[in-house]
């Protein structure tokens, strides 16, 4: 069977590698069924990071093969290619991306006790550079906690409580922009700013329920420092 784009190389993982019905697959990646559906007929072009992780996780799933057709099925395949030489098994687009265990809030912001724990998510590369536009070395992710972000209209721009966001912390202005800060270097949160000619930043939630907080320049209680702009979420919601 030839598998030549995403949908048909989902649905052969599912049925031949995994042996699993979309209701059991769904289970498995805690989803709904529909989403497991949507994907193999092609309704959803963009696979979920949390559905990839936990494909690669808990199965071992190759994500170059699944996204682009290249490479084995599985990481299993390419240990026994490779007479499991961890050195050759590593794809060269396949980069590793900092994740950060501290939320940034889209709230009232999340108090850092201790520096946050780092771990790794990998992306492609070639996705990186030429969809996003970024360089991956200015790149780390962050998930969010809270609601204040989250419009109610099920946007593409909404931000939900867990998601999981993509931050370029080569870019730390631009009006009207998602952002995450650090306010008097305790508190983390992910805002939309809006900095005014005379220095006044705006910091506004897309929940109307939020009011905006204003900052004036001369304000020397409350230091704020933007460690980058959001260019990527992650969201389950985004389907």
């Amino acid at each position: 069977m030839t598998q030549s784009t995403q949908q048909e190389r989902f649905k052969y993982m599912r049925e031949e590698i995994l042996n699993l019905t979309q209701a059991q697959l769904a289970e498995k990646l805690k989803v709904k069924q529909p989403t497991v559906a949507d994907i193999e007929s092609g309704r959803k072009q963009k696979i979920d990071t949390n559905i990839l992780y936990k494909l690669v996780l808990d199965y071992l799933i190759n994500t170059e093969w699944l996204l682009f057709g290249t490479g084995d099925i599985t990481k299993i395949d390419t240990m026994e290619r490779h007479q499991f030489n961890e050195a050759t098994e590593c794809n060269k687009n396949i980069i590793p991306i900092p994740f950060y265990s501290a939320k940034a809030a889209a709230g009232k912001g999340t108090t850092l006790h201790n520096a946050p724990k780092e771990d790794v998510l990998y992306f492609d590369e070639r996705w990186l550079k030429n969809i996003l536009g970024v360089n991956p070395k200015n790149l780390h992710l962050i998930m969010t906690k809270g609601d204040s972000m989250d419009s109610g209209f099920n946007t593409k721009s909404d931000i939900k409580d867990g998601d999981l966001l993509l931050v370029d912390t080569s870019v730390l202005d631009g009006n009207n922009k998602v952002f995450v800060i650090l306010i008097n270097n305790s508190e983390l949160r992910v805002k939309r700013l809006i900095k005014k000619l005379d220095g006044t930043l705006i910091v506004i939630s897309d929940n109307s329920k939020y009011p905006q907080e204003v900052y004036e320049p001369d304000n020397v209680e409350i230091e704020i420092k933007v460690i980058g702009k959001v260019v990527w979420n992650g969201s389950k919601e985004n389907i």
